[in-house]
């Protein structure tokens, strides 16, 4: 069953209840939390977290279009410190790998349908999509990619 622009942007709201610690920058995410906060991490310059805060998660998918706001994303050439491998797929010809969650961001690769690629984090981008961090498996390439560019991504992801 295909979900609705409306459906998507509630479940990735939903999935995004938890407050997002993104760069320097920390945000509510789009819906407000049900239980007590967890705040992630704040990864430095170089990626790295200090490991004392549960890491909060983002939901697979599409945009996240509404709420009283959107957590920042990573700069372009930021790399995240966050890890959790989980294998996905790329569902097109020529998916573009960038330097940050942003389409102003450098293409560093392209992915192809029937490659795989190792999903490490999301982010939400600039332009309200979720983005992942992926390896593609193929080419060795790191970058983030736009969340319809990718199959199999789990219903949630470590955020970076």
């Amino acid at each position: 069953m295909k979900l609705t622009a409306v459906a998507r942007r509630v479940a990735f709201a939903v999935a995004l209840g938890l407050p997002l610690m993104v760069g320097p920058v920390v945000a509510a995410g789009p819906a407000t939390a049900q239980s007590a906060p967890q705040i992630a991490t704040a990864p430095g310059a170089g990626g790295s977290t200090d490991g004392t805060a549960p890491a909060a998660r983002i939901s697979a998918g599409d945009r996240a279009g509404t709420g009283p706001a959107t957590a920042m994303a990573p700069r372009c050439g930021w790399l995240p410190g966050a890890y959790e491998p989980y294998s996905v797929g790329f569902s097109g010809a020529g998916i573009r790998l960038r330097s940050g969650p942003s389409t102003a961001c450098t293409v560093l690769g392209l992915g192809y349908a029937g490659q795989s690629a190792t999903l490490r984090c999301g982010a939400v981008g600039d332009d309200g999509w979720g983005w992942y961090y992926v390896r593609n498996n193929s080419t060795g390439v790191t970058g983030f990619v736009r969340g319809d560019g990718l199959t199999g991504v789990p219903i949630s992801t470590l955020a970076c």
